[in-house]
């Protein structure tokens, strides 16, 4: 992001061209652990500003060493920034959730019961489904 692009503008121009992290150590865009943390603490400070100390979060990004790959990091809010839980075991749980963006903020939109056509609305059918 923004927030790094003084400090490290080859490596965020790369992250923002290609959505990954160069961790090649030999490439001019390469991302050290320790910027790749920094930018870590930038994301998570900005999206959780009150997070108390001893947050935890499982942190998943996409890192390039010759083709792309997840990696999952797990971090824990010690002294005012997240470093790296080494005593973390990471387990995954994937959860999918729509957001949308509007009024210059995202939201999560409103979900309403599948009965809300005809037991709310009146209608005959129930038109609403998560199916095609």
């Amino acid at each position: 992001g923004t927030e790094l692009g003084d400090d490290y503008p080859g490596p965020t121009g790369n992250a923002a061209q290609f959505n990954s992290f160069d961790v090649r150590s030999t490439s001019g865009n390469y991302w050290s652990e320790e910027m790749l943390l920094e930018a870590i603490n930038v994301v998570l400070m900005d999206r959780f500003p009150s997070a108390t100390e001893g947050a935890q979060y499982d942190v998943t990004y996409a890192a390039y060493s010759g083709s792309v790959n997840p990696v999952i990091e797990s971090v824990i809010l010690t002294n005012g920034e997240y470093v790296i839980d080494e005593t973390a075991t990471v387990s995954t749980v994937m959860e999918t959730a729509v957001f949308a963006y509007g009024d210059g903020r995202w939201m999560m939109p409103l979900e309403l019961p599948a009965n809300v056509y005809t037991e709310q609305f009146g209608q005959r059918f129930g038109n609403l489904s998560s199916e095609s």
